[in-house]
């Protein structure tokens, strides 16, 4: 089983959970230091959504 963490910028992969050959989905991430200035960052969310969730 092969997983790429995001900062290696893959955009499939096999979920540590389930082996399950999968893509990465990425989002904007919006945060803000100071209140006059407002900073977004990509992030990659490298979780299948074949893995059940918590009960």
């Amino acid at each position: 089983m092969t997983f790429y963490p995001p900062e290696y910028n893959k955009d499939n992969f096999n979920c540590p959970y389930c082996g399950v050959y999968s893509v990465q989905k990425r989002a904007e991430l919006g945060y803000s230091l100071h209140s006059s200035r407002y900073y977004t960052t990509r992030m990659s969310v490298a979780l299948c959504t074949h893995r059940p969730e918590p009960l």
